[in-house]
């Protein structure tokens, strides 16, 4: 996979990304009506049978908008043929929305992503061995924001060098100073591999909410054990 982070400008065009905005913002509507009623942790009984919903991340499956993961595989096919060497296939369980609230307008329930590597995805860190080989899962990770964000809206910070194994939930929680968080655009993409360290990027100056979509392949000929329920 790729080294580091590749900044796709506005690869998903304009009409695509504002009619898939528009379609989470009513999908995150209903949500937001249903917690009102029922509190987070059980309103995702609105949402289509078998699409997960983490409120503590305001995380939504993708597949609670019908057609959204194959546009966006279409749209992305280019780019990921260059960006890995063989065919990829998108892991389907593991593809996202999800909406981040400014530091000063969070609910209690939900928090930012904390530092992280996409390549733990499924790693059973209470009985693996985070050394194994097969630890770091070989995935990319293709990360969409569908408002511009990264100044008044939470964006997205990574680590220039980043180790190619799986790190510990303890060496996870040393703090860290980003070496990126950039601006970005409505339809710009972030390609990266699952080993890239990275977090949300939120600061107190921030004033509106972001929402992303979330969308992770493998090649369809090196499908990690762990991962194959998510294809």
């Amino acid at each position: 996979m790729i080294p580091g982070v590749r900044h796709l400008r506005g690869a998903v065009p304009t009409p695509q990304v504002a009619e898939l905005a528009q379609r989470a913002a009513a999908l995150f509507a209903r949500l937001d009506a249903r917690v009102a009623e029922v509190g987070p942790f059980a309103a995702g009984d609105v949402l289509p049978a078998g699409v997960p919903w983490v409120p503590t991340a305001s995380s939504v499956g993708l597949a609670a908008l019908p057609g959204a993961l194959e546009s966006l595989v279409d749209i992305l096919r280019g780019p990921l043929a260059e960006a890995a060497v063989g065919s990829l296939v998108p892991l389907t369980g593991s593809a996202w929305l999800r909406r981040q609230r400014p530091p000063g307008h969070r609910p209690p329930w939900h928090a930012p992503h904390s530092w992280h590597q996409d390549g733990a995805l499924a790693f059973d860190f209470a009985d693996g061995d985070p050394a194994a080989p097969d630890a770091l899962a070989p995935l990319l990770t293709a990360w969409i924001p569908l408002g511009d964000c990264g100044v008044d809206a939470p964006g997205l910070c990574w680590m220039a060098a980043s180790p190619a194994r799986l790190l510990t939930p303890a060496e996870l929680a040393r703090p860290r100073v980003a070496d990126h968080a950039p601006a970005l655009s409505a339809g710009d993409v972030l390609l990266f591999g699952g080993a890239l360290l990275h977090a949300t990027h939120a600061t107190a100056a921030m004033t509106r909410p972001r929402v992303s979509a979330e969308l992770r392949f493998v090649r369809a000929d090196l499908v990690p054990a762990r991962l194959r329920p998510l294809t």
